[in-house]
């Protein structure tokens, strides 16, 4: 028996070293097992699997800070957008354009929430935005190309999402609405954060950003200038990519801006365009289902990806080579008009002249010259006129008639009093309204029809109404943005009231019944100091009664 005084020694354990040996041999496969599935899905993902066509890689490979991707309906705008942000970041850009060290931010501005929950957030992160398929030949997963994989559609699946799931922060997403799919925030694990806004809604100040994406036409037209404020710190990028159907200005402007820029060697915007008919992923009889049931003017838009502003635009027929001119004929022999916006944000004036009878012009008016005056005062109103018409004496004034009786908040001096006094003060004066003004026509769309109705081609072939273009900055500006309103998906009859100034003075001039040739009153040269005191003396006597010259019949006393 053993000695109660003795220490128990367990009996050593015996080690199955081949158990040890079978359970890291299975724990090490698992590990390779589960490196070969992630290996294997990361293959499978979007962005690695995207086969650009080549109008979509000179997108990408684009290094503008500013690039507006403009096309028709289907032609893979919104996708390829989509992957160009998509792949910045994820930091998988392949032309590393931008790659912040620390936090990235990018805004994603779509026309509403709808819109957002519906494209713009399915495009980035939810799976299936085009198809894939196994290559039979090197047996790898490749983009299904339907014009040579039909047969085998049934072997085809969906992709996955473009931002890889396993780089999103999901837990951390501040939704708008979960449930109808709205984020509002999306945290990556690379350090990026994409922020969704709508497009009605006022632009976040303040924040400093690296990308912004603006897909479609927006509503808020202060989100672009908001955007490019807050771009600037970093040289941000910008994307806008859309089908331009609602006729925004902006959008247009940027167009033709990037036209302007196309010999640039480096510039600041380009302009992709991307046609229903560049896609191969639509079948031709697809293609041809979808024109037939547009109308002529839809499929300028959703099909060339042409712009709709000329069916909102009020004017129209207006054609720079058909109503301008090149040089400025008007001298001292024309009678000159001119017509005032008047507004302390900004003062309008449109100048136009008659041709005497003599002339080739003789009965086409040509609008000469314009004011675009700045926080005006009717001090510096009347400044810009006299320097406007030092070399002519005009006929009438014609002012808009509800600006005009409006009174100062400080003075409370009607505004047709102060600019009167000012001219006055000037001695600026026209031969019909001396200092003052006619009241324009104030019945707006009857005054834009007088409008039109000057705008014909007479017998000679000449427009009636001719513009001096390359003085006209302005009313150029005005005329390709002075468009009607469209309410629920209809062009209305009611033009924007924005930007319109001299497109209010032009109406007043089309409207006046007595826009003619006169023949201008002779201009009085300024008086000099010995002839203006000689003035006042004579004039000093004369109401004294005294002695002087040609004082008239004299009756009762007095002396001689």
């Amino acid at each position: 028996m053993p000695n109660e005084n003795e220490a128990f020694i367990p009996p050593p354990i015996e080690v199955d070293h081949a158990a040890e040996a079978r359970i890291e041999s299975a724990h090490k496969a698992a590990t390779l097992r589960k490196a070969l599935i992630e290996l294997a899905n990361r293959k499978l993902e979007a962005l690695r699997l995207y086969d650009p066509l080549p109008h979509q890689l000179a997108f990408h490979a684009d290094r503008a800070l500013e690039r507006l991707l403009r096309g028709s309906n289907r032609a893979a705008k919104t996708m390829t957008a989509a992957i160009e942000i998509a792949r910045i970041v994820t930091r998988q850009d392949p032309f590393n354009k931008i790659n912040p060290p620390e936090k990235g931010i990018c805004y994603c501005v779509g026309f509403d929430f709808r819109h957002i929950a519906n494209v713009m957030w399915p495009m980035l992160g939810k799976p299936g935005q085009f198809r894939i398929i196994r290559d039979l030949d090197t047996k790898e997963w490749r983009t299904y190309q339907p014009w040579r994989d039909m047969a085998r559609i049934k072997d085809s699946r969906p992709v996955p999402s473009f931002i890889p799931r396993r780089l999103i922060k999901w837990d951390e997403i501040a939704w708008e609405n979960k449930k109808e799919g709205k984020p509002a925030v999306v945290p990556l694990h690379t350090n990026w954060e994409l922020h969704f806004f709508t497009s009605g809604g006022e632009p976040p100040k303040g924040t400093r950003i690296h990308l912004a994406w603006f897909d479609e036409e927006i509503e808020n037209e202060d989100w672009y200038p908001e955007i490019a404020a807050r771009l600037v710190d970093y040289s941000g990028s910008f994307i806008w990519s859309a089908t331009p159907q609602a006729g925004n200005p902006q959008l247009y402007d940027m167009h033709v801006e990037a036209e302007n820029l196309l010999d640039s060697p480096n510039p600041r915007l380009t302009e992709h365009h991307f046609l229903l008919s560049d896609n191969p992923y639509i079948s031709e009889d697809a293609k041809a289902l979808l024109a037939a049931k547009l109308t002529e003017d839809e499929r300028k838009v959703r099909i060339h990806g042409e712009f709709a502003l000329s069916a909102l635009k009020v004017y129209s027929e207006f054609n720079r080579d058909v109503h301008g001119i090149k040089e400025m004929p008007v001298d001292r022999e024309w009678a000159v008009y001119a017509a005032v916006d008047p507004g302390r944000q900004r003062c309008a004036v449109l100048f136009v002249a008659c041709a005497p009878p003599d002339h080739d012009l003789y009965g086409h008016p040509v609008v000469f010259d314009e004011l675009y005056i700045p926080q005006c005062t009717a001090e510096k109103f009347a400044q810009s006129m006299k320097f406007k018409l030092e070399t002519y004496m005009p006929i009438a004034f014609l002012i808009d008639p509800n600006e005009a009786v409006k009174h100062e908040t400080g003075s409370g001096v009607k505004i047709e009093t102060q600019y009167t006094r000012a001219l006055k003060k000037l001695k600026v004066r026209t031969a019909l309204t001396g200092n003052g003004f006619m009241y324009g026509y104030d019945k707006k769309k009857a005054g834009i029809e007088s409008v039109r109705r000057t705008m014909y081609v007479d017998e000679d072939g000449m427009s009636r109404w001719l513009f001096c273009c390359d003085r006209l900055p302005s009313f150029l500006s005005e005329i390709k943005h002075y468009r009607y309103v469209k309410k629920d998906g209809q062009i209305t009859d009611e033009p924007h009231k924005k930007n319109d100034h001299l497109m209010d003075c032009w109406r007043y001039l089309a409207s006046y019944g007595g826009l003619k040739y006169r023949i201008p009153p002779k201009s009085v040269k300024p008086e000099g100091y010995a002839l203006r005191a000689l003035r006042e003396k004579r004039e000093r006597r004369k109401m004294r009664g005294g002695p002087g010259e040609n004082r008239g019949i004299w009756l009762g006393p007095g002396k001689g």
